[in-house]
């Protein structure tokens, strides 16, 4: 048997694990199969002749991420072919995520995003502000974010494959492929958020307040747990408060947010004032949700400023909290000018100027919305901090003679730094050769 151990919970795709020889042909293998502690992945392999190999591995993490890399290894006492110095280097690099492909799952992130962030406030709006379920407008919006969401959680299948097998992004339309990966744990809450969305979408209009006051919310919260099960939530520690507050935090964004890009529509209605002074209350709670949340995902994720300055994850975090502050000192201020239009009786005439003055607030804080969405969807796909970052290993050997020093320069994947240090016992270097 070989097995592989990491560092956290895997899953397995369909191309976890591929054996080859020297010359890179493969050799038949079993199914590999996940231990019991979940964090092991074994694989029955048939008798080796003498010689060197190659293990290609793929595996998915708990919050989505693909893991690939490669490990070598030899059978025999005496063997004489070498395996080629690259051919470790260049069975990574056609196991290579292509960086369209990256690009293409972040687009289809922040579309889901915006899906999710229309119909869960829709559905609030609908349950707790006002049941309007015979605006056509509101319908429109409600279908079209349904269908987005359906369709960017089925291609995310197709992507996800990709991801993992390193293929062309052509097949990501195969039938074959998208099955194969809806066969795993990622796979499945992708299909089952497509078909929670399919569901919302059949049951919106029927006005029955069994499916108004209960199903419609127990839906929305499904797609909020495929979220938090397939994000950064499911792995690394705390995970029981990280899974609720992330699940909160989706939550609170989704109503802020959605709220927001539905306004213009509600905005038309004769009751507005009662709508905004509705919103104008949830907004704020979801503000501090947000911001509570945020915060304990951000320390959970980086730890420190150092972290948060060295890494990808890091700078797009302080990014995201610069373009948060502006948005609530923006929120802010609109409230404040919300509330004081509200205590005012005004005619048709101050109507249309009021409604005009909310509007470019509204599109102003859309706008920075729409940057912190986006910034958010590069977020999810990218490697936590505290993973990708390392700061710099020392560990010393003391022997009889002499004192050894190896210092490897901040552990990543990929080309290290490695120093090592020979020393006398009264610390002067040592010459060795």
């Amino acid at each position: 048997n070989i097995e592989i151990s990491f560092s956290d919970k895997i899953n397995l795709s369909f191309d976890s694990f591929r054996l080859l020889d020297s010359d890179s042909k493969q050799i038949k293998t079993k199914m590999p199969k996940v231990e019991k502690t979940g964090n092991s992945m074994i694989v029955e392999i048939p008798k080796l002749k003498d010689g060197h190999y190659v293990v290609v591995y793929s595996i998915v993490s708990e919050d989505s991420h693909v893991i690939k890399g490669a490990i070598s290894f030899s059978v025999g006492k005496k063997v004489i072919q070498n395996v080629d110095d690259n051919q470790i280097s260049k069975l990574l690099e056609s196991k290579k995520t292509p960086t369209y492909l990256g690009f293409t799952r972040n687009i289809l992130q922040f579309i889901l995003y915006i899906s999710i962030a229309l119909t869960i406030f829709l559905i609030v709006f609908r349950v707790f502000i006002f049941d309007d379920i015979k605006n056509k407008q509101l319908n429109i919006l409600f279908y079209l974010a349904t269908i987005f969401g359906i369709t960017s959680s089925i291609l995310s299948i197709g992507i996800q494959a990709a991801a993992e097998g390193s293929f062309s992004i052509s097949k990501v339309f195969s039938s074959t492929i998208i099955f194969q990966e809806i066969d795993t744990r990622i796979g499945t809450l992708y299909a089952i958020r497509a078909v929670l969305f399919i569901l919302l979408a059949v049951l919106w209009k029927l006005n029955i307040k069994i499916f108004t006051k209960f199903i419609l919310p127990i839906l929305a919260l499904s797609i909020l747990l495929t979220i938090a099960l397939a994000g950064h939530a499911s792995s690394g520690e705390y995970q029981q408060i990280a899974f609720i507050f992330d699940i909160i935090h989706v939550l609170a964004a989704s109503i802020w947010f959605g709220g927001l890009l539905a306004l213009p529509i509600l905005l038309k209605k004769a009751n507005y004032k009662e709508i905004l002074r509705k919103f104008s209350t949830i907004a704020l709670y979801c503000v501090i949700a947000i911001l509570v949340t945020g915060i304990f995902a951000a320390w959970r994720q980086i730890g420190n400023v150092e972290v948060a300055i060295n890494t990808f994850y890091g700078k797009l975090v302080l990014a995201k909290m610069a373009m948060y502050i502006l948005l609530i000192l923006t929120a802010v201020y609109t409230r404040k000018f919300t509330r004081m239009i509200l205590k005012q009786e005004a005619n048709i005439s101050d109507d249309t100027r009021i409604k005009k003055r909310i509007l470019k607030y509204i599109y102003f804080e859309c706008l920075v919305l729409i940057f912190v969405m986006s910034t958010t969807s590069v977020l999810v796909n990218a490697v936590p901090a505290r993973i990708s970052y390392n700061a710099s290993v020392t560990k010393q050997v003391v022997t009889k003679k002499s004192i050894i020093e190896i210092t490897v320069d901040q552990t990543k994947f990929g080309p290290n730094e490695i120093h090592v240090y020979v020393l006398n016992k009264n610390g002067t270097p040592k010459q060795v050769g």
